[in-house]
């Protein structure tokens, strides 16, 4: 039989439910800004290290503190010129000149970030195990000064209220026209080839990193003259 719920009970329920859902937010905003405090200091280590180093190359590879910490990344490629250096879980040092070589044509902004990079780029999904997504920091055109970074596949399960190609038919003339569902049972779709987005923190945790390698640069520039 059906039960009625008493108008102050209703209230209490709903006051309750903003409660949690305040709390649940100010949890989630502690969380992100532990995580942008990390991803700061990682960053002051990491561009002390590089003022220090007398080989750029060298200093970026260095193990500690990380290149792929500073961005939460699982592989990078640290390409200097003609030189090319691979950290942690990449693609073949071929496959990332083919994709540097896409970049070079396609890419004009100094910082470009994607977590689906076979979308732009369908030969990425012969190695979607290591770079679903990508994200690229140009430090120099001229001298073809790049760094990317690599995150892999996460496949991630969508649940609908039924499939929505469903929705979609075939007239007489072969043109596709909208119709109701017929079963709104749970359906389920699995996206591949996508890996965790990009956070903002992370983002610019790259762009600083360019602008303290470019103004290390040139300093050392003004020293030798």
């Amino acid at each position: 039989t059906s039960k009625s719920i008493p108008f102050e009970v209703r209230e209490a329920i709903e006051l309750l439910g903003q409660f949690v859902s305040a709390e649940l937010a100010n949890q989630h905003s502690h969380e992100e800004l532990d995580y942008i405090v990390k991803l700061r200091s990682l960053h002051s280590e990491f561009v002390a290290s590089i003022a220090q180093a007398t080989d750029l190359k060298a200093a970026l590879v260095s193990p500690t503190p990380h290149l792929l910490e500073l961005v939460n990344a699982q592989g990078a490629a640290i390409c200097l010129g003609e030189e090319m250096t691979l950290l942690g879980n990449t693609p073949s040092p071929e496959q990332v000149q083919a994709l540097l070589g896409w970049a070079d044509v396609q890419i004009l902004e100094t910082l470009w970030q994607t977590n689906a990079l076979a979308r732009f780029y369908p030969e990425a999904a012969a190695y979607k195990a290591s770079a679903s997504g990508l994200l690229i920091l140009q430090i120099s055109k001229v001298q073809r000064y790049t760094i990317l970074w690599f995150r892999p596949e996460v496949l991630q399960t969508i649940h609908w209220a039924g499939n929505p190609k469903t929705s979609i038919e075939v007239d007489e003339t072969g043109q596709p026209i909208l119709s109701p569902r017929k079963s709104f049972e749970r359906w389920q779709e699995i996206v591949q080839f996508t890996a965790l987005p990009w956070k903002t923190c992370e983002l610019e945790n790259a762009l600083d990193l360019r602008n303290a390698i470019v103004g290390i640069v040139l300093h050392k520039a003004d020293e030798l003259a």
